[in-house]
């Protein structure tokens, strides 16, 4: 384990601290890098992370305890707690709301995020923000990915408890678990060992736009270290949290969905794990928990960007029995222009999933439904892998023609068939 977190600390510049546990017996704990490069000032294993959308977790968590209280129903509309809701929000309720059908507009991705992410909000000009934006799909037709509703979740929390939401989730979550490492961010406030956050470009850090943690809010607002985590991963999956009937509400997606309430649920290499990650400027957390195994894999890095999950990715599938091979260890080969040509097209996976393969700037480049991939490199003729994410595309042909494709993400396969 070891030897594959310094392979992405050597390649990958990764810095922060990583934890696998089976239960509460621990197998890897140890820090990397520097929690603060102007003074180089090396990283702790009780170091405090912004640990961005794992704070999504804490809120599903209150929103459940609180309908186990009866405050809150999950069929309720957020009218009920909302009364300035638009009309258009009519069929948003708390369970779209948590599982990211609600169509309510991300307010991460609005033109003027950037230009406002320094300006401290309360909730209520946090949701002014997105309120009269138009929904972006009726209210439980899909599923997009929202912090909005995670916004919204925070003031429901508020409105049905009658305390700030980061008041409640202490009281609710933090005290009971003996979480006494984790909080809700405040630039203004003096936070022990908390870490500084950086960006990486062209292997050269920069320190990370600031960002006023008051937007994040209860989508992304709260710091906490690797083993105040385990001691939630143990809480929740050990019963402390919810009730039975509560944390498997929490933990079950919509059929034909992979994101339950706060946590993504995945199938790797016939190994069940719930997992979910964060970003926020500086910072990148990853949490995957394996029930088979009760093993809990944390990784927290002051490097905004993906690199915790692909650490963390890469340390839960080893400790389950997986041949893991790294971005590093595969070799690059060149490939005729020509080859590569051949295999631009349009693919098709079993669910209809459409899988474009364009060529830009001499590499493949994959484009699964709207999601581009980063440039793939190749391994040989037929196949190519990522240098930036654990991602593969091999190419099978017939009568001399690519025919169709096979994708391992993450361990997971898809085969897509040429048009």
């Amino acid at each position: 384990m070891q030897q594959i977190v310094e392979g992405y600390v050597h390649e990958n510049h990764f810095m922060g601290v990583v934890l696998v546990a089976e239960g509460d017996r621990v197998l890897l704990q140890k820090a990397y890098g520097d929690a603060d490069l102007e003074w180089q000032t090396p990283h702790t294993l009780d170091g405090r992370f912004r640990i961005g959308s794992l704070t999504k977790q804490f809120t599903a968590a209150s929103i459940l305890l609180l309908m186990q209280q009866g405050r809150v129903h999950l069929d309720d509309p957020i009218r009920t707690y909302y009364p300035e809701a638009p009309a258009a929000w009519d069929q948003v309720t708390i369970r779209r709301l948590l599982n990211h059908t609600a169509g309510v507009p991300n307010f991460t991705s609005l033109p003027d995020y950037s230009s406002t992410q320094r300006l401290p909000v309360t909730p209520q000009q946090l949701i002014a923000r997105f309120r009269d934006k138009p929904l972006d799909f009726t209210p439980g037709s899909k599923m997009k990915y929202s912090n909005s509703g995670y916004a919204l979740l925070g003031w429901v929390i508020e409105k049905a408890s009658g305390m700030p939401y980061r008041e409640y989730l202490q009281k609710s979550i933090f005290t009971p678990l003996n979480m006494t490492e984790t909080g809700y961010d405040n630039p203004a406030t003096i936070v022990p060992k908390r870490v500084h956050g950086y960006a990486l470009q062209d292997g050269k850090f920069s320190n990370a736009d600031f960002i006023d943690m008051s937007l994040p809010y209860a989508a992304g607002g709260f710091y906490s270290t690797a083993g105040d985590l385990l001691k939630w991963e143990l809480g929740l999956y050990g019963g402390k949290v919810l009730s039975a009937e509560s944390l498997n509400m929490m933990l079950t997606p919509e059929p034909k969905q992979t994101y339950a309430f706060g946590i993504s649920e995945h199938t790797v290499a016939g190994h069940k794990r719930y997992d979910h990650d964060g970003g926020v400027d500086g910072f990148n957390a990853d949490m995957i928990y394996y029930p088979e195994k009760q093993l809990s894999v944390i990784a927290l890095t002051n490097v905004e960007g993906i690199i915790a999950d692909r650490v963390a990715d890469a340390l839960g599938r080893f400790v389950m029995g997986e041949n893991v091979i790294l971005p590093f260890e595969r070799k690059e080969v060149s490939i005729a222009p020509s080859t590569l040509n051949e295999y631009a097209g349009t693919y098709t996976e079993a669910d209809g999933t459409q899988d474009g393969i364009t060529v830009e700037d001499g590499h493949l480049v994959l484009t699964s439904g709207a999601r581009k991939r980063p440039p793939l490199s190749a391994e040989s003729e037929t196949r190519f892998f990522s240098r930036t994410m654990d991602l593969q595309v091999e190419f099978q042909r017939e009568a001399g023609k690519a025919s169709s494709l096979t994708i391992t993400l993450g361990g997971n396969q898809t085969t897509a068939t040429r048009h």
